[in-house]
């Protein structure tokens, strides 16, 4: 495999630089770098560019050299549908499982192998990610993806995992329930419309759905 650092020129003006990924037989990978500025900053984000392009490379070598030569060639996709066969789990949890290896397909061929996953592809995925659905979603379809590796490494398929040193960036969600000591306070606090907010602590108490009790 090789990785190229390309210069590519912008229809609204400057140079971006970005490295491309070859390997025979396997799609194209691409990974954008810099935004050239034109002015002092451009040599510094050259050399940059290069030290990353070494550094991609290094990480490819490496990962390619810690599997075993007799399991390089294992397809990911097959170990992955075994691997869901063996899980008993709820089927949702499958799904989600599905939905995630559905958008790894688009950055990667549906032979892809073991000896091909690597850091920088994990991080294009989590990019690919955050790109196409919400960043909780996002983490979750990534994490699915990363127990994949994970029993792979318990197997011996692999000796470390890529995904790993990936940070990954979810929001806070609101919870979905009220703690006995906010319902109290909910109850202290006046409200405008008084049968709203009886209609909705009697949700609280009943269990009922505020739609059900309107």
């Amino acid at each position: 495999m090789s990785v190229i650092l390309r210069k590519r020129k912008l229809k609204r003006g400057g140079w971006t630089l970005y490295l491309d990924y070859y390997q025979p037989g396997q799609p194209r990978r691409f990974e954008k770098l810099f935004k050239l500025k034109g002015d002092s900053t451009d040599k510094e984000l050259v050399e940059m560019a290069k030290a990353i392009r070494a550094k991609r490379e290094l990480e490819y070598q490496s990962n390619n050299y810690d599997l075993p030569a007799f399991r390089k060639d294992i397809k990911f996709y097959e170990y992955a549908e075994n691997h869901m066969k063996r899980m008993n789990v709820h089927p949702n949890y499958i799904g989600n499982i599905k939905n995630s290896l559905d958008y790894l397909k688009q950055i990667t061929s549906a032979n892809l192998t073991f000896n091909q996953i690597n850091h920088s592809l994990c991080e294009q995925f989590i990019e690919l990610l955050y790109n196409k659905v919400s960043p909780n979603t996002a983490c979750s379809y990534f994490l699915k993806f990363k127990s994949i590796l994970n029993t792979s490494l318990k197997d011996g398929i692999i000796s470390k995992n890529p995904a790993n040193g990936i940070k990954l960036k979810g929001k806070e969600t609101l919870p979905k329930f009220l703690i006995k000591e906010e319902v109290k306070k909910l109850i202290d606090t006046p409200c405008p419309n008084q049968n709203v907010k009886n209609g909705f602590l009697f949700s609280c108490f009943s269990g009922l759905r505020y739609a059900d009790v309107e």
